[in-house]
């Protein structure tokens, strides 16, 4: 195992090639591709980490708004604890008269696209064009050890699922070991949404996103540990599924081959 990885990078690539149509997990893309239901990209997203804050009216200047400052208060878990936004932040920040402007962890980062909404929910004139994405966030070497990343590849956790750095020039892959954590999903508008590039081949920057094999693994494993198969599936059922039976052989590869490195 290479030692500046946790986990093997080509494991889930020599895995689908096993399967008809010698797939592999990441597939490239033209630059002048438009966005598209499986690219990796980069957006602004946000997590919850440990707090929420609000802000009320530290000094509101009414000649020159934008000097106006703010308390940042803890969003309390005790409803009777969280007042309405004030009226000087209603204004400034052009909300509405019951809402508060909340603020959370949120990062400049890699995201999985999912799926292309449109919605006039908030205007008719000013449509919100969005993506429902995953966000992607890199093994940390002070808190993820091997047998963390390792138990990730084997799809041992239902909030997350791996993916792999680029090991090999000539196939895409992401700049570190990475996890897509299932529980940020989230809608992203498109206006801050920029492909991600890697290099080919040592060469030119290039757009890659997850083969359609590799996508069906990861809904898979999403809706599988959010029981959206006993709602819509009987017992026998989702064992004649196709899909979950991929996903059970591929778990079984995996397994396998991690034998190996044991």
């Amino acid at each position: 195992m290479p030692e500046r990885f946790k986990g093997i990078p080509k494991l889930y690539d020599n895995i689908l090639s096993l399967y008809e149509g010698d797939w592999t997990f990441y597939e490239w893309l033209d630059l002048n591709s438009e966005l598209q239901t499986g690219q990796i990209c980069c957006a602004p997203a946000w997590y919850e980490k440990r707090k929420r804050w609000f802000f009320t009216t530290a000094h509101y200047d009414k000649i020159n708004e934008a000097k106006s400052t703010w308390y940042a208060h803890k969003y309390s878990s005790k409803r009777s604890e969280n007042k309405n936004t004030d009226k000087n932040v209603i204004k400034y920040f052009d909300l509405e008269s019951t809402e508060n402007l909340i603020a959370t962890a949120g990062k400049y980062r890699p995201i999985l696209l999912l799926k292309y909404y449109e919605t006039d929910w908030w205007s008719k004139t000013d449509i919100k064009k969005s993506w429902l994405c995953f966000p992607i966030f890199s093994y940390k070497r002070s808190r993820h050890n091997q047998e963390y990343v390792l138990g990730d590849m084997k799809l041992n956790n239902p909030d997350r699922f791996y993916l792999s750095p680029q090991y090999n020039p000539i196939l895409p892959g992401l700049d570190e070991e990475s996890s897509i954590l299932l529980h940020s999903i989230q809608f992203i508008e498109r206006t801050y949404i920029y492909p991600l590039e890697c290099c080919y081949n040592n060469s030119k920057q290039k757009y890659f996103k997850l083969s359609e094999k590799a996508l069906k693994l990861i809904f898979f494993h999403f809706m599988k540990n959010i029981s959206i198969l006993d709602i819509f599936l009987d017992r026998k059922e989702k064992e004649n599924h196709e899909e979950n039976n991929e996903y059970e052989l591929f778990k079984i590869y995996i397994e396998d081959l991690l034998k190996e490195f044991e």
